[in-house]
């Protein structure tokens, strides 16, 4: 399995988190986290690469495994702000979710994804979930 979340902000460093999950328990997980320099500032994202320990790659496969959303959320709109988009690769079978400034209603376990994975790169602060106001916060 691979996930890939991607936060783009208006006017910050971007940051793209890709996280390989093993096939067995021989293999090693391993979260890839990089930013991008925003024309708009001189702030740059550190480059981050880890292996996951056992109970990381549990978790994150729980929360892929018992998540259920809604397929179709309302729709929003809006100028400046945040997009994230959270992908989710399993082969053959594989999902995409895309959303701006805050997780529509129905996706909490999305967004619970997308935090999860910040959290492991080490960019909950700087991506705002913990706080009232983040991209990333709990509604």
């Amino acid at each position: 399995m691979e996930l890939i979340l991607k936060v783009d902000p208006s006017f910050e460093p971007s940051l793209t988190i890709r996280v390989r999950l093993p096939d067995s328990a021989e293999e090693i997980g391993k979260l890839y986290a990089e930013g991008g320099n925003h024309s708009f500032t001189d702030v740059d994202v550190p480059r981050i690469t880890r292996v996951l320990e056992a109970g990381e790659i549990a978790r994150i496969r729980r929360l892929v495994e018992q998540a259920k959303v809604l397929l179709a959320p309302p729709p929003a709109a809006g100028l400046d702000g945040t997009t994230v988009t959270l992908e989710i690769d399993q082969g053959m079978n594989a999902a995409t979710y895309t959303w701006w400034n805050e997780a529509p209603e129905g996706w909490e376990p999305v967004r619970e994804l997308a935090q999860e994975l910040t959290t492991l790169a080490g960019m909950k602060e700087q991506f705002g979930w913990g706080t009232s106001d983040g991209v990333l916060a709990d509604r």
